[in-house]
């Protein structure tokens, strides 16, 4: 009989040990305050805009998490495209928060790529903010721009899609036709 109840005892020490290693958990204890756990949570989650029947937006993240009163989703790895007139934009990040209200995204550890007939233009910044609406994407923090003719490291930049009017403060450094990657 105790052979029995060894082996019982071993197969749920290991059931034990196994879910505690592969499986997700949220534990609650008395530093966590109701408004720190999420109403929602979303796991490989894409969120898409339409317009007219046209795609303009998509968004996909590993995780979503969404807060009762609160108009905005917290993204994690989030990635995405976004399509207007004869070019598009895609990203990917560490973290992300979307506004559903206004569809505006702040992206941190951003590295986003801009075509425009068939030209392209990566940017990296550890902060980016991209208000769809209104096709502008901003940083207030060093952000770097390539393209196959010119690198830009500036402290600040603004970016007009529609314009394509590029904006920079406090004296970027700008590389032309340059062996600028040494």
């Amino acid at each position: 009989m105790s052979r029995y109840l060894n082996y019982l005892f071993i197969l749920v020490f290991i059931l034990i040990i196994y879910t505690l290693f592969f499986k997700d958990f949220v534990f609650l204890t008395t530093n966590n305050k109701s408004e720190k756990i999420p109403d929602f949570v979303f796991h490989d989650i894409t969120i898409s805009h339409f317009t007219n029947g046209n795609l303009e937006m998509s968004i996909s993240a590993n995780v979503a998490l969404i807060y009762q009163g609160d108009s905005r989703v917290f993204l994690e790895d989030p990635d995405g495209v976004s399509y207007f007139n004869n070019s598009f934009f895609r990203f990917n990040a560490d973290s992300g928060e979307m506004n559903l209200d206004s569809g505006s995204i702040d992206l941190e550890n951003a590295y986003l790529v801009y075509s425009l007939n068939k030209t392209f233009y990566w940017f990296d910044s550890e902060l980016v903010s991209w208000d769809p609406l209104n096709q502008l994407i901003k940083s207030n923090v060093q952000t770097n721009i390539r393209s196959d003719n010119f690198y830009i490291k500036s402290d600040s930049m603004a970016w007009h899609a529609l314009t394509q009017e590029l904006r920079f403060e406090n004296y970027p450094k700008i590389y032309l036709n340059s062996s600028y990657e040494n």
